[in-house]
């Protein structure tokens, strides 16, 4: 049985060399935690008669959070593809379940440091002595006043 905090995602290819390249870019990237193979003939009801493929499929899993980095580095000429929409879609159907719960993700980038939401790992130098959310490496949540994960950030003087 899966992890809860996991999600599986399957995406079928046309050749063993194309799944290779898939699985290799995203593992490299930690975008995915595990990717299984699968070698299937699948038979389809398509245009108005019974056709039927070879291909290959891919089984990957990994935290749902990672499906909203991977999406920031979608190369431009995949932007309109229908597995990113489909990825995207992942995305808002997982912001829309923790919004069901009542679960806030921290605002981050551009507010004002607070150690109590935020977990700063690099300061940057800069003009002023404001220190100011730059970047934002992973979301934080909470649950009303409880902090359930703090957002790991990079900080600014600014």
């Amino acid at each position: 049985m899966a992890d809860a905090n996991f999600v599986e995602l399957i995406l079928t290819c046309g050749s063993w060399q194309e799944a290779q390249k898939i699985a290799d870019v995203l593992l490299e990237k930690h975008l995915v935690a595990c990717v299984e193979f699968m070698d299937v003939k699948s038979k389809s009801w398509w245009e108005g008669k019974l056709e039927e493929t070879e291909e290959i499929k891919l089984i990957m899993q990994c935290v749902a959070e990672n499906f909203e980095r991977s999406l920031k580095h979608v190369p431009d000429d995949l932007k309109g593809d229908d597995f990113v929409k489909g990825v995207q879609g992942v995305v808002k159907q997982f912001e829309k379940t923790l919004n069901d719960m009542d679960v806030e993700r921290i605002k981050t980038v551009g507010k004002h440091f607070d150690p109590k939401l935020h977990e700063a790992v690099s300061m940057e130098e800069g003009e002023g002595t404001k220190e100011i959310v730059s970047e934002e490496l992973q979301a934080g949540y909470r649950l009303g006043d409880d902090i359930i994960r703090h957002a790991m950030v990079r900080v600014k003087a600014e």
